[in-house]
């Protein structure tokens, strides 16, 4: 059986129809409301509450679980590289997590990081392609939390309500941003667009930031990647190297960080932190220093020790950086695993995408395409803040990359039994 479509210039083709009962939309229903969860989160217990949050997780998990039952297979996906060295991933910093958690008595674990990373293998369970029509409901479905998180955003800077959480909607949550930026520009929704760009603007008036720049340039850098037209291949590994490479000398080249950074805070006014944030860095790297192989092999989560720069004494905070956090607590084995994983998945997806692209499936490339961008403004805030140790925010990245990948692929082809 086939189905009629159009193509983008408007003519009719066939494509297979998919069948009426899908495997694979409710698993992607229960990840957009992972994502749901964490945007609406104005108490931020999700990353600050007791165990009790890490039930979100068992959304995804038994909704897989329900699939299987209806739609009983020995056959899942084959796994793609990125999985494989997610995987690796997973298991080192789980066992690491588990350990710290129940042996080493510490109170900050690295569980809220790797017990979400589990939902990212859930995808291969499922084996059906998402309907045109599935398609088109999950890209506006990402279009609309994103842009529900901006507008909570700007309702928690208007302090218009009191008793909100305003750390939850900070510079470690822009991955929501960005997906309700890009998801409103795929859709074409000018107007709202219009709605959006004057609240975020407001947003960054009421609370200036050097990562929202960076994170609006990452937007950009990914749509030029990913822009639908014929061009070279080559041209968007180029551009994800030289991002690569601008994040690691941002990591290396802390005097003129700082430097840059100086000059900002005094032109917008705002109390300088860097110096308490390139102390936490240091010691982070110095607790590298001494286990550089596999660092305490993910036991605990505990950051820095600092001075506040008021003179209010010492106190303890993350390392504010992501790479650093992989890199004192997991060593060269688990930064370099973390950053394996990140290119593993952007070379993955971006040939997808000019597959895609070439096929004229545009619906599945737009839909890549948002992701894709949520997924590169993730690990530009990671630079900069402790994003990934947020569980909810942990679990929404996850939730984003299992997306990429299952709305990326087929299912059927290249499936193995169990």
């Amino acid at each position: 059986m086939t189905a009629a479509t159009l193509s983008r210039n408007g003519t009719a083709r066939t494509e297979p129809r998919e069948r009426a009962r899908n495997d694979a939309y409710p698993l992607v229903k229960a990840y957009l409301l992972v994502i749901l969860a964490a945007v609406v989160d104005v108490s931020n217990f999700l990353d600050r509450g007791n165990f009790v949050r890490y039930l979100l997780l068992l959304v995804p998990i038994g909704t897989l679980v329900v699939v299987r039952m209806r739609f009983p297979s020995m056959f899942v996906r084959t796994p793609t590289a990125s999985d494989v060295v997610l995987a690796l991933v997973w298991v080192f910093g789980l066992i690491g997590a588990v350990y710290g958690a129940v042996f080493g008595g510490v109170h900050a674990t690295m569980l809220p990081v790797f017990l979400p990373m589990s939902i990212a293998f859930l995808y291969l369970g499922t084996l059906d392609p998402l309907s045109e029509d599935e398609l088109m409901s999950t890209l506006r479905a990402l279009a609309i939390i994103g842009s529900l998180y901006i507008c909570l955003n700007a309702l928690v800077n208007a302090h218009l309500v009191p008793g909100l959480d305003d750390k939850q909607y900070r510079n470690a949550s822009l991955l929501f941003m960005a997906l309700g930026i890009s998801g409103t520009v795929v859709l074409r929704w000018w107007r709202w667009l219009a709605v959006l760009v004057l609240l975020e603007t407001f947003v960054f008036i009421t609370y200036p930031s050097g990562t929202t720049v960076l994170v609006m340039c990452a937007i950009v850098v990914t749509f030029a990647m990913t822009a639908p037209r014929p061009y070279a291949r080559i041209r968007p590994y180029v551009i994800g190297g030289a991002s690569v490479v601008a994040i690691l000398v941002l990591l290396v080249n802390f005097s003129a960080g700082v430097s840059v950074t100086s000059d900002y805070f005094s032109l917008v006014g705002k109390n300088n932190a860097d110096s308490v944030r390139v102390e936490a860095w240091t010691q982070g790297v110095n607790e590298f220093t001494q286990s550089p192989l596999y660092g305490n092999g993910f036991t605990d989560a505990v950051g820095a020790v600092v001075v506040h720069p008021g003179g209010r004494g010492e106190f303890q905070i993350p390392f504010h950086n992501d790479y650093v956090l992989f890199l004192a607590k997991g060593g060269l084995l688990g930064l370099g695993l973390l950053l394996a994983w990140i290119l593993a998945t952007e070379v993955t997806v971006l040939r997808r995408y000019v597959t895609l692209v070439a096929q004229e499936r545009y619906r599945r490339a737009a839909l890549l395409r948002v992701l894709l961008v949520g997924y590169n403004v993730f690990f530009v805030t990671s630079a900069f803040n402790p994003s990934i140790l947020g569980m909810s925010r942990a679990a929404s990245l996850f939730a984003v990359y299992a997306l990429m990948m299952l709305v990326s692929s087929d299912g059927r082809p290249g499936t193995v039994r169990t």
